[in-house]
């Protein structure tokens, strides 16, 4: 019996991201996006995680809208500037709960994706909101310890490795 022991890992950050308002249209979620370095299509673990947040806007009796994202893990061959590819199976939605309408609601997420076969060398998240009344932040909520805006941000992380 023989053992690979030189799999593929990788692990980044991104340090004190911009806040990302995610609308009806797909866009990039900042440090989703990675390059993988394989050999014949091995299996891989993909695992990704961000805070999202509702959206709050300040004024005489501000609005609060309610987050419903959609998000979908998507591959390519050439760093997504013509072959994108949706992948069948890594798809999900994040939503908050139904109090948002009287306050913020900030949650993380960590979705993680089992990759069979990967036969592309680039990997990234995408999202979007279910309507103009859904659309959230990501990174950056306005609160901290009871005082806003206090705005803190939230390091994302990624996580791929060869299983």
């Amino acid at each position: 019996m023989t053992y690979n022991i030189n799999k593929f890992k990788l692990l980044q950050t991104t340090d004190s991201p911009a806040r990302q308002t995610i609308s009806t249209s797909y866009i990039e979620i900042t440090g989703s996006r990675c390059e993988v370095n394989h050999k014949i299509n091995p299996n891989f673990i993909y695992k990704f995680n961000f805070c999202l947040a509702t959206i709050y806007t300040f004024g005489s009796g501000g609005t609060y809208d309610k987050a419903l994202i959609h998000i979908k893990l998507q591959k390519s061959n050439d760093n997504f500037s013509s072959n994108i590819v949706d992948i069948e199976g890594c798809n999900f939605n994040a939503s908050g709960d139904t109090q948002e309408n009287r306050d913020y609601y900030y949650n993380t997420y960590t979705p993680s994706f089992i990759l069979n076969n990967l036969d592309s060398n680039y990997l990234r998240l995408v999202a979007r909101s279910y309507s103009t009344s859904n659309e959230a932040h990501l990174h950056r909520v306005y609160q901290f310890d009871g005082t806003s805006p206090n705005e803190v941000y939230f390091n994302t992380s990624l996580l791929v490795a060869e299983i």
